[in-house]
């Protein structure tokens, strides 16, 4: 039975679950692998460093936790040292566990590994890149930073996980060195779930107080200029119609707050709902017709997105409206299943909410109900299981 440690800089299960890294982590512990967890937690304050173990939903997760950086004098000096011992603790626990298989989700933590597997090269090392960390929406200094922590040390790597085929290409662009590896696509589709649609959807509409015949629309995420949150809200105050809701859902309260005094008409069709769980999300999800997916094309890692939320939708039995991005745009129009709009233009947003209300008939139910039977038939966490158990087989 071989050994994989995953590894991740955040929290697997806080403020929310991570889906992506959990599935995997069931995918092989249900396949005959063993597999332990490892995930760096900062907190500010400069008590020692604490490791604490867990087991949660079966998986075996190491939990290390360390200082966050401080721009004071001393505090960078304690970060440095709590740093350190963070790395101590990591070897530690490697050399106990010993794994086969180091599996790597951050850019900022592969150094470490590709260090150690540079020193033991009977380690295989596998990173799992969730982004294109060097094109995410930051500055130049912060790209150059991230290159610094990537590129030396993906000479190290024996597989690269792309979140799609799209960025595979970019990749090999950006860093040519990746030619001459093994890299493989794995999308994170949801899980297959059977829900009681009906249930769930008039209890969930009945929270919301929204009426037999509303049009109930859903957005979460992000609350940020880059997402055109501000562009959809006045884009639903200029529209003739009144039976809809728009549920805004997000967990920071300073940003719902900001955006409630932003809403002048319609206040009461506004719903904003606090994002808990992933059940809690999945429901209003189940409520809702349809979803808003708005993303600013600034940066290569947005443009050429992995559309994880996409494949949720058609889970839930929703009609998309989705940006206008040429790598996706095709998908979506040859399915039937959704529509597209330039996000930013509060016109072409009013627009396309104006002609739904217009012809909300078997039309709008029939690509919902296209969307669901793609999700049932190819895009879910089965396809994928098999995709990783493939490239653990094949790629080693």
């Amino acid at each position: 039975m071989k050994k994989v440690l995953m590894i991740l800089w955040k929290d697997l299960f806080k403020p929310f679950l991570d889906p992506r890294p959990f599935k995997e982590a069931k995918t092989l512990i249900n396949n005959w692998y063993k597999l332990e967890f490892l995930c760096l937690v900062h907190k500010n304050n400069f008590k020692n460093i604490n490791i604490e173990k867990k087991e949660i939903n079966g998986i075996k997760v190491n939990y290390i936790y360390y200082n966050a950086w401080k721009l004071i004098t001393i505090g960078v000096i304690k970060s440095f040292i709590s740093r350190y011992n963070m790395f101590l603790k990591w070897i530690n626990i490697i050399n106990k566990y010993k794994p086969d298989i180091i599996h790597c989700h951050d850019a900022f933590t592969l150094k470490f590994w590709a260090y150690y597997k540079k020193r033991n090269f009977k380690i295989k090392l596998i990173y799992d890149s969730h982004e294109i960390c060097t094109e995410m929406w930051q500055s130049k200094f912060e790209s150059y930073y991230t290159k610094i922590f990537e590129k030396p040390y993906l000479k190290y790597i024996d597989i690269l996980i792309s979140a799609n085929d799209s960025r595979i290409p970019i990749f090999k662009k950006i860093y040519p060195i990746l030619e001459n590896k093994k890299i493989y696509s794995l999308y994170n589709y949801p899980e297959l779930k059977d829900f009681d649609f009906e249930r769930i959807k008039k209890e969930y509409r009945n929270k919301i107080n929204a009426k037999i015949n509303d049009i109930v629309f859903l957005y979460q995420w992000w609350l940020s200029s880059w997402r055109w949150i501000l562009n959809i809200i006045k884009a639903f105050e200029n529209l003739k119609f009144d039976n809809w809701k728009f549920i805004i859902n997000w967990w920071n309260n300073i940003q719902i707050n900001n955006l409630k005094n932003y809403i002048k008409r319609n206040k009461e069709n506004f719903v904003f709902t606090w994002y808990i769980d992933s059940t809690e999300v999945e429901n209003y999800m189940l409520a809702s017709d349809i979803w808003f997916v708005s993303l600013l094309n600034i940066s290569l890692n947005n443009y050429w997105a992995a559309p994880n939320k996409l494949y949720e939708y058609m889970m839930t039995k929703n009609y998309i409206i989705w940006p206008n991005f040429e790598v996706l745009k095709d998908f979506i129009l040859d399915n039937k299943i959704w529509n597209v709009v330039d996000f930013s233009s509060v016109n072409d947003i009013w627009k396309i909410l104006d002609s739904i209300f217009k012809i909300w008939t078997n039309i709008i139910e029939e690509s919902k109900n296209n969307g669901f039977r793609l999700y049932k038939d190819k895009y879910n966490w089965n396809v994928s299981e098999k995709k990783l158990l493939e490239i653990y087989k094949k790629g080693f």
